[in-house]
């Protein structure tokens, strides 16, 4: 069955206003007055992004705790495209640039040997959810047995091209990072160290990108050719509720 031009406009209306009015978060860490702490997140000028003519997008969205040395302990939020393989019409496309520091640190394959969850394998609804179109708290819970931690946030936009990451990238350059609906510009992280006696607010400063095709988890400091994904966020901190 063929579909008219009006009848294409309407399906990207309908696509766009689900992404809108869907826009709740979920966390582990429960009712904020039950959390030992209050993760916020403060969107940007750049946080909704033109994906294509029709669909505006928020960005995908990964926060989990690490101990002092860096070791990974558990997810707190993560945004239901990248949690459930929730990608629109991905096509097998498993988006592995999208969040690629988070997924190493998790480091949980699915059968097909992929970091990211997957709609067989998906990460658990309670610390999964939509991505936020305003502020959003993330309560959640303190690590047992540990003084102090590390809160780590990475985020990222797809078809965010610039100059430096263009979309006419090849696979195997330096600065591919997933093809035409890849990243563009890839994930940034951000960090803050948490506890220890002090107290918050703790601001999470910028620690650099992930790896623009997804293939490590390491973090590059030099942002310099970042132009609007260092704009996606404004402010994220984590205070007690």
């Amino acid at each position: 069955m063929k579909i008219s031009t009006g009848g294409w406009k309407m399906v990207g209306f309908l696509i766009l206003f689900g992404a809108v009015v869907c826009v709740g978060c979920m966390s582990s860490g429960g009712s904020e007055e039950d959390a030992d702490y209050v993760l916020c997140i403060e969107p940007g000028e750049e946080w909704i992004h033109r994906f294509s003519a029709l669909i505006k997008n928020p960005p995908q969205i990964a926060a989990w705790i690490e101990d002092e040395e860096g070791n990974y302990l558990e997810s707190i939020y993560v945004t239901k495209k990248a949690a459930k393989e929730g990608w629109l019409a991905n096509k097998g496309n498993r988006r592995v640039e999208a969040l690629p520091r988070w997924a190493h640190q998790r480091n949980i394959t699915d059968s097909a040997g992929i970091l990211m969850p997957s709609k067989k394998q998906p990460l658990a609804d309670g610390v999964s959810g939509a991505t936020p179109k305003n502020v959003v708290e993330i309560p959640f819970e303190a690590p047992s047995g540990t003084e102090r931690f590390r809160l780590v946030l990475e985020i990222n936009h797809s078809t965010d091209f610039n100059a430096a990451w263009p979309e006419d990238a090849r696979k195997g350059d330096a600065n591919w990072s997933g093809g035409s609906e890849g990243s563009g510009q890839p994930s940034l992280v951000y960090s803050a160290l948490i506890g220890g006696g002090k107290s918050g607010p703790w601001e999470l400063s910028l620690d650099g990108h992930g790896s623009p095709d997804g293939s490590d988890g390491g973090i590059d400091p030099d942002v310099s050719s970042f132009t609007s994904a260092v704009k996606i966020l404004k402010r994220a901190e984590v205070a007690a509720p």
